[in-house]
């Protein structure tokens, strides 16, 4: 053999072995693509941001923005946290929020979720409380702390949960039971088993990002209805009504008014109560991938809990998310469906528009007026009652 041939023989031969020796993934095992964001084996990111101060009592909002995804993360579920080191311990910013879509899709869209300053949580989610405190590792800010000290690292612990809810990684018989959820099974999610690390090393591409949420005022608009709504207002928002999203300008909001009783174990302070989506040929792990509307944990300056009277409440949820779920399968699609769920009704759907910097300031003014008005704030209530009896008399 001429000694030019024994080179490329030689490699011929080592790739031939390798290709015996290393076995290939299972059958059926989930592939997994480049990830810009690769979670731990529970289902864990800690993403460190500088580029804003946390302040107590400011608001806050979280940009996932996801391209592509893991499949085996679809039909889970994104949850937040914001925390700051310093001296070698942890401490908590603001206690865990549920991402909005709550459910992760099998295809790339964006996730929000808000936090304000020094929110702990209230009630079962509270996370100033001593067992979760020493749990996660962390302490609250020191009394006379305002904001993040200088010299400390501020970061997002992002986490995905199964699709029922329970920590990544964690055997069965150590994760803390939800009467309301059932156990996580293969059978239901494809094959894999989340509580064995089936799911570690998975992620996404795309980016993160952390800034002030924009305190935008509004200007109402139109209202949309439901084609032949049932008494909780379930159907579609179809033909013209959709057209009236589609035209929405940018940022615009649809103010979705509901009513529940809030119920424990069945509609209580964060979950969801209404969903707004397109039906499609299947769930992701018995999951609809949907926009919810949850509810909230404080309403007009006091705490929400559980209770015999109904509860009437309005969330404001991005109009371009709906429209952007309703045209992923069909460009061309002219519905988007209305799912109050929980026992909740939805009571009014209205289109609300970014205020204009054109404006008069006297609008503008009176525009603030509106919308603190329609959202119940006490201080602006009182102060109209004020007005109205300086008028009278």
């Amino acid at each position: 053999m001429k000694k030019w041939m024994i080179v490329p023989v030689i490699l011929l031969a080592i790739s031939g072995f390798l290709f015996i020796a290393c076995p290939s993934a299972p059958e059926g095992a989930p592939s997994r693509i480049a990830s810009d964001i690769q979670f731990d084996i529970n289902g864990v990111y800690e993403y460190v941001f500088d580029d804003i101060t946390i302040e107590k009592d400011k608001v806050y909002e979280v940009i996932i923005n996801v391209k592509e995804v893991d499949d085996i993360l679809a039909g889970c579920h994104f949850q937040g946290q914001l925390l700051y080191t310093l001296g070698g311990k942890k401490y908590l910013l603001a206690a865990s929020q549920n991402a909005i879509p709550t459910n992760i899709a099998d295809f790339g869209t964006k996730y929000r979720l808000t936090f304000t300053g020094w929110d702990f949580g209230t009630g079962n989610d509270s996370e100033d409380d001593p067992t979760k405190m020493q749990k996660g590792g962390y302490e609250l800010p020191p009394a006379a702390v305002t904001s993040t000290p200088a010299g400390a690292v501020q970061y997002l612990k992002l986490t995905v949960k199964t699709p029922k809810w329970y920590v990544m990684g964690l055997p069965w018989d150590e994760q803390e039971v939800n009467s309301a959820n059932a156990q996580d099974t293969p059978t239901i999610n494809e094959g894999v088993d989340y509580y064995v690390g089936d799911a570690e090393g998975a992620g996404f591409t795309g980016d993160i990002k952390v800034r002030v949420k924009p305190d935008y005022n509004f200007i109402p608009g139109d209202f949309v209805s439901v084609t032949n709504p049932d008494a909780a207002w379930k159907g579609n928002i179809e033909d013209a009504e959709f057209q009236k999203l589609k035209d929405a300008p940018e940022d615009s909001v649809l103010r979705v008014s509901v009513t529940v009783v809030v119920t424990q174990g069945k509609a209580e302070p964060g979950w969801g109560v209404v969903e707004f989506g397109v039906t499609r040929e299947y769930k992701r792990r018995g999951q609809n991938i949907s926009i919810p509307v949850t509810i909230p944990r404080v309403w007009k300056n006091q705490q929400v809990t559980i209770s015999t009277i109904p509860l009437s409440f309005y969330a404001d949820i991005l109009i371009s998310d709906i429209v952007s779920y309703a045209l992923k399968d069909d460009p061309d699609a002219t519905l988007v469906f209305c799912n109050p769920y929980n026992g909740a009704s939805v009571t009014g759907l209205q289109i609300f528009t970014p205020v204009s910097t054109d404006l008069p300031p006297e609008v503008q003014d009176m525009l603030v007026w509106y919308n603190k008005l329609m959202s119940g704030d006490l201080e602006t209530l009182q102060a109209l009652a004020d007005k109205i009896k300086d008028l009278l008399h």
